[in-house]
């Protein structure tokens, strides 16, 4: 994993959840995949800053790919953007409260 602004960012090419051949894909949606809902565990407990700090180096990482994306990074990708699109109003898009992010830690200290 690398830094972002002295937190965690998700994911590498070289990241270990990637090389697993055990990981599944059970549905069509942003966080129906072993990956996405990895993903989307590791917000727990982040603030809100943190979590956009994620967020946004979730879809940097795509944008920066050029024509091929990691399909790793694409999944975070598309969770990230499932995650924002959410949160405007009138949207339609409905996090699952099972699926998405619980409330951040607003009182988190991340090393």
């Amino acid at each position: 994993m690398t830094s972002v602004s002295g937190c965690w960012n998700a994911a590498s090419t070289n990241d270990q959840r990637y090389q697993n051949p055990n990981m599944g894909t059970w549905g069509t949606g942003p966080f129906d995949s072993d990956l996405a809902a990895d993903f989307v565990d590791e917000l727990e407990g982040l603030s809100s800053e943190w979590i956009i700090d994620v967020l946004h180096g979730a879809l940097q990482r795509v944008a920066d790919s050029g024509t091929r994306v990691d399909g790793g990074d694409g999944v975070e990708a598309v969770a990230a953007a499932a995650l924002v699109a959410a949160q405007v109003p009138d949207s339609g898009i409905v996090i699952d409260p099972d699926a998405g992010p619980k409330e951040p830690d607003l009182n988190c200290q991340c090393p």
